[in-house]
């Protein structure tokens, strides 16, 4: 049963560490830094000729990430968010929208 604890979503946090109605600036501050940590992984991880043991601990590391994202309330929706916004803007992202 413990093998199945691990692949079912498990319930999201009834609130997040830090609110955006609450403190936007510190959520959008936060939300930048994880934003651009998941998508420098995400980078490393494309890379074809990556050896298979750093491949593994980046895909451990991106797990870990995405379960940071969700304690602190970030969606995926949020993400790619995120990444459309520095897309179309191409410089340094100060707030989420």
């Amino acid at each position: 049963m413990d093998i199945l604890d691990d692949l079912l979503p498990k319930k999201p946090e009834s609130t997040p560490i830090i609110q955006k109605d609450a403190d936007a600036v510190k959520y959008d501050a936060v939300a930048a830094k994880l934003c651009e940590k998941r998508k420098s992984i995400e980078e490393v991880l494309k890379d074809p000729a990556l050896d298979q043991v750093l491949r593994d601990e980046k895909a451990m590391d991106l797990l870990q990430l995405r379960d940071s994202m969700r304690t602190f309330g970030i969606t995926e929706i949020d993400y790619q968010a995120y990444l459309a916004y520095k897309e179309r803007e191409g410089g340094v992202q100060l707030e989420l929208f």
